[in-house]
């Protein structure tokens, strides 16, 4: 079987830990595709009057499927990780607050930058520490990633995303 696109992004806040999970659903739904990425990798990440920073990059390599042959064709097909090696989530000035947060921010994704809005649930973790979850969906044709066709199934256009994740509070 042909491999399918997944996409995946992440809000990883100085993060001890990420774990990002993906999912791509066929059309008709009789394939549903389950995977996972990591590390996720931070930088410039600052907490200033209260507001949240930073850029984080998703390594596109380290995606997991449990299919190792739509792995390869993943990452060297449709998501071209020799030429587009990460996912980039660039967030400025974001309000962490317990509870629920809204974030605006940028994704670039196969050499496609766009703005991204994403909510945020925020508890209070181990001691000084937040924990942050989000849940959102992208559209792979947004970012110019084909979408393939195996057997009369497509990947349908929209992938989600889950992420999970710890970081320092300010």
């Amino acid at each position: 079987m042909k491999s399918l696109p997944l996409i995946l992004s992440v809000f990883a806040a100085t993060a001890a830990s990420a774990n990002v999970h993906f999912q791509a659903v066929g059309r008709p739904s009789a394939i549903r595709i389950d995977g996972d990425a990591e590390p996720v990798v931070s930088e410039k990440t600052s907490w200033k009057n209260g507001k949240f920073s930073g850029t984080f990059h998703v390594p596109l390599d380290s995606i997991t499927t449990g299919i190792a042959m739509r792995d390869r064709h993943t990452k060297e097909k449709y998501l071209e990780t020799a030429k587009y090696p990460t996912a980039d989530y660039v967030v400025k000035d974001c309000a962490l607050n317990v509870g629920e947060s809204t974030c605006d921010g940028s994704l670039t994704l196969h050499g496609v930058t766009k703005s991204i809005q994403l909510k945020f649930a925020v508890t209070e973790g181990a001691p000084k520490q937040l924990k942050v979850s989000t849940d959102f969906s992208l559209k792979l044709s947004d970012y110019g990633i084909a979408i393939p066709t195996f057997a009369n199934i497509t990947v349908a256009d929209e992938v989600k995303v889950h992420v999970d994740s710890e970081t320092a509070k300010p």
